[in-house]
C-alpha cells in the first residue's frame, strides 16, 4: 500500500455526514468529526479538508469503481462527489452521483447495516442526488427503495423506524411519486395511528407515536383541504395523551397536555383546544402541589466582597450609580459561552427540552435544547444568574444609601437631570422611589416599570424611531415595551448587551417577565420581594446614563 493510499484510506471513513439540513463549515454534505477551538481561540478540526489532496480525490475515484461492496463504493463515490469543487476545482463525474445512488439503493434492499437510522440516511443522500441530477429514473428507483425499506424495518413502538417515507416523499419532494404510492403512504399512517391511538386497550396506546402519526397526515390532509380529516387523526392523538394523562403525575401530564393544546390551536382546532384547555387547567392547578423547591450555593470570597463594597463607600452618589450598573450589568456573550460550555460537560442535560411554569403550575414558556434553542437557553441562563446575584446586588445599594442617606427627591433631581426621564413625571418617579425606600415592593414594582417604559419611549422619539403601530380598527396603538426593545433605534443606543437584559428582565416569558406580570396582574404579593424591586431600581439606573449626543440634540447615545 502507497503512502497516498494509505492517507486516503484512512481519512475516507472518519469524514461525518451533516445533511442537506446543516451544512458543514466547508458548505459541503461531509464534515469533519470534531471541531472546536485551541489554547489560543483559533478554530480547529479533526479531520481538517486541508489533509484532502486532489491525488486523493483520483484514488477514491478509482476506488469507486474498483470495490464490490455498495457501502465502501457508496462513500468513495461521495466523497469524490462532494469535495471535487473545492480541492480540484472541477465539477465530479456524473457517474459518481450514479455510483453513490445504485449503491445506495443496493444497501437498502439487501439490508446492509448495523443500524437502520444510518440507512434512511444514505437514502436521503441517494434522492438528494437523483434530484439534483435531473434523473427521473433513478428518481423513481430511490422513491420504490425507501418504500420497501420502511416495510422492512418499521415497528410502531420505534418512532424513527417509520413516517421517513411520508417526510422524504410527501413532505418535503415531489414530482416522482405515482398516485398508488401516496396513496400506500399515507394508507400505512392511517392503519399505524389507529394502532398507536387505541383507547380501549391501554397497552397498546403509544400517544407520542400517535403523535407523530397525526402531524404527518395533519399536514397532508390540510394542503388536501380535507378539514374533517385533519380533525379526525388529530383528535385520535388528543385522546391518546389524555388517556395516558391520567395514569401520570400531574406535572408530567400538564407538560403532555400542553403540547396537545399547542397542536390544535396550530391546526385551527379552536373548539377541540377549549375543551383540552380545561384539562390543562385542572392538571395545572394540582401540578404545583407536586413541584420541590431546588437550592444551591455561590461562594464569593470574603475580601473581593469587601473591596467591592469599599469601592462604592468611597464613590459618590452619582459615581456609586455607575458602579451599580456596572458591576451588575449581565452581559449575553458570556452567558452564551457558559451555557456552551455546560452543554459539553453534561450533554445529556442540554438535550433535554424544559418546561416553566408559573406559581400556579401553568406552564408559561419552554425552552428546547441548546443545539436548536440557544437563545432560550441564554436567556433561560441569564434569568437565573439575576437570581444568584440578587443579595450582592441589595447589599451594594444598601451599602451605597447608608453612606449617602439619599431621599427619594434626591434621587428624583438626579434622575430628571439625565437625558430620558422627563421632569413632567418627577412625581411619578418620586412616588416610586419612596416606595422602595420604604420598602414597599409591590407600589414599587407597580409605579416604576411604566416609567422605565416611558423612558425606552422617549428613548425612541429622540432617536427618530417610531412609537406607534396600526391597529386593526384604523387607530393608532403605541408599541409594546418588547417591540421597542428589538428596534434598531434603540438597540443603536442601549446596545445588544442593554436591550438583552432588559428582555431577560422585562418582557421575555423565559425570563423574569416583570413588565407583563405586573401590568396584568399575574404576580401575587409574595412574589414582590426585595430582589425584584432592586433589579428594577437597577433598569431605571441602567437608563439614567444615556446622554445626549454633543453633535445633534435630538440624538442620545449610551456610555461606553
Amino acid at each position: 500500500m502507497t503512502k497516498l493510499s494509505l492517507a486516503a484510506e484512512s481519512i475516507a471513513f472518519r469524514f461525518t455526514e451533516r445533511g442537506s439540513r446543516q451544512r458543514s463549515p466547508w458548505n459541503t454534505y461531509y464534515g469533519p468529526e470534531i471541531t472546536g477551538q485551541d489554547g489560543h481561540g483559533r478554530r480547529v478540526e479533526s479531520p481538517s479538508i486541508e489533509l484532502v489532496t486532489p491525488e486523493m480525490i483520483d484514488y477514491w475515484e478509482q476506488r469507486a469503481t474498483q470495490t464490490t461492496h455498495p457501502l465502501m463504493r457508496a462513500r468513495y463515490a461521495d466523497l469524490v462527489w462532494d469535495f471535487s469543487r473545492m480541492i480540484k476545482d472541477s465539477a465530479p463525474k456524473i457517474e459518481m452521483a450514479h455510483a453513490v445512488i445504485d449503491a445506495t439503493i443496493e444497501v437498502a434492499s439487501r439490508a446492509l447495516h448495523e443500524f437502520e437510522s444510518i440507512v434512511i440516511v444514505r437514502l436521503r443522500r441517494a434522492l438528494e442526488l437523483s434530484l439534483r441530477t435531473n434523473d427521473p429514473t433513478r428518481e423513481q428507483r430511490v422513491a420504490d427503495a425507501i418504500l420497501a425499506y420502511e416495510d422492512n424495518v418499521a415497528i410502531d413502538g420505534k418512532r424513527g423506524l417509520w413516517g421517513f417515507s411520508f417526510d422524504l416523499l410527501i413532505g418535503e419532494a415531489k414530482g416522482y411519486l405515482g398516485l398508488s404510492q401516496e396513496k400506500k403512504i399515507i394508507t400505512d399512517l392511517e392503519a399505524r395511528l389507529g394502532r398507536v391511538s387505541r383507547s380501549d386497550q391501554a397497552s397498546a396506546c403509544d400517544p407520542f407515536a400517535a403523535e407523530a402519526a397525526a402531524r404527518r397526515l395533519a399536514r397532508y390532509y390540510r394542503a388536501q383541504r380535507q378539514d374533517s380529516d385533519v380533525h379526525r387523526v388529530l383528535n385520535l392523538y388528543a385522546s391518546a395523551f389524555l388517556m395516558l394523562a391520567k395514569s401520570a403525575s400531574p406535572l408530567v401530564a400538564s407538560a403532555w397536555i400542553d403540547k396537545v393544546h399547542e397542536t390544535l390551536v396550530e391546526f385551527g382546532l379552536k373548539d377541540e383546544a377549549n375543551l383540552v384547555a380545561h384539562s390543562l387547567k385542572d392538571l395545572n392547578t394540582r401540578a404545583a402541589d407536586h413541584m420541590a423547591a431546588v437550592s444551591t450555593t455561590v461562594n464569593i470570597p470574603k475580601d473581593e466582597v469587601e473591596r467591592h463594597l469599599q469601592t462604592l463607600r468611597d464613590a459618590t452618589l452619582a459615581d456609586g450609580f455607575k458602579l451599580v450598573v456596572a458591576g451588575f450589568l449581565p452581559d449575553p456573550v458570556s452567558a452564551a459561552e457558559t451555557v456552551e460550555r455546560a452543554a459539553k460537560e453534561a450533554p445529556l442535560m442540554s438535550r433535554i427540552r424544559q418546561v416553566l411554569h408559573d406559581a400556579d403550575g401553568r406552564p408559561t414558556a419552554s425552552v428546547g435544547s441548546v443545539e436548536e434553542d440557544l437563545d432560550g437557553r441564554v436567556i433561560l441562563y441569564g434569568s437565573l444568574n439575576l437570581q444568584v446575584q440578587a443579595p450582592l446586588l441589595g447589599l451594594s445599594i444598601d451599602t451605597l444609601f447608608s453612606k449617602h442617606l439619599p431621599s427619594a427627591q434626591t434621587i428624583v433631581e438626579y434622575l430628571v437631570g439625565t437625558l430620558l426621564f422627563e421632569r413632567s413625571r418627577d412625581g411619578l418617579l418620586e412616588s416610586g422611589l419612596t416606595a422602595y425606600l420604604r420598602r414597599e415592593f409591590h407600589a414599587t414594582a407597580c409605579t416604576l416599570i411604566p416609567e422605565i417604559e416611558a423612558a425606552v419611549r422617549r428613548l425612541l422619539v429622540l432617536n427618530g424611531g417610531e412609537i406607534y403601530r396600526r391597529s386593526r380598527t384604523g387607530g393608532l396603538l403605541v408599541r409594546t415595551l418588547e417591540e421597542m426593545l428589538r428596534d434598531g433605534a434603540v438597540a443603536e443606543v442601549l446596545g445588544q448587551r442593554v436591550t438583552w437584559y432588559f428582555r431577560v428582565l422585562l418582557t421575555d416569558a423565559r425570563g423574569w417577565n416583570l413588565r407583563n406580570s405586573v401590568c396584568h396582574g399575574l404576580l401575587l404579593p409574595a412574589s414582590f420581594g426585595r430582589e425584584v424591586a432592586d433589579r428594577i431600581f437597577h433598569a431605571i439606573l441602567v437608563l439614567s446614563l444615556v446622554r445626549a449626543n454633543p453633535a445633534c440634540s435630538r440624538d442620545a447615545s449610551a456610555p461606553e
